[in-house]
């Protein structure tokens, strides 16, 4: 999901516009950028010595409740290539990580890890699978 679309989504995101002082990994900003602004990372983008950081609080929030074992549904993408999964319950089995400059976590039957911005919680009155 591209910033501008972030935007609409997330009112509050913020994003900082960093230069370093070397050329680092993936690896090492991912980690350094974990470290400097937590869990309110959304997405990530670096060119050399600099590094775009797209952060939210109300995303924060959220990802800090992704843990092992929550209940979540997909968003995204894979519900218009597969429409068995629109109104499926997934269970989270890791917690969150960066990987190539997004938040994903993994999802218990479901190959490969899932963006988290493209996941939300189920609401108490939805009719949803298991």
């Amino acid at each position: 999901m591209e910033t501008k679309d972030l935007k609409k989504k997330f009112k509050d995101l913020t994003v900082a516009k960093l230069t370093m002082d070397a050329v680092y990994s993936r690896r090492a900003i991912e980690e350094m950028i974990t470290k400097q602004f937590g869990n309110s990372v959304l997405r990530y983008e670096y060119y050399g010595k600099k590094v775009n950081v797209a952060t939210s609080s109300t995303y924060g929030k959220f990802v800090e409740q992704l843990k092992p074992g929550a209940k979540v549904v997909m968003t995204g993408g894979e519900i218009e290539l597969n429409p068995a999964y629109k109104n499926k319950v997934w269970t989270v089995t890791s917690l969150p990580e960066l990987m190539c400059g997004e938040v994903v976590v993994w999802l218990y039957g479901f190959r490969g890890a899932y963006s988290a911005n493209m996941l939300r919680f189920p609401t108490p009155d939805e009719d949803l699978s298991f």
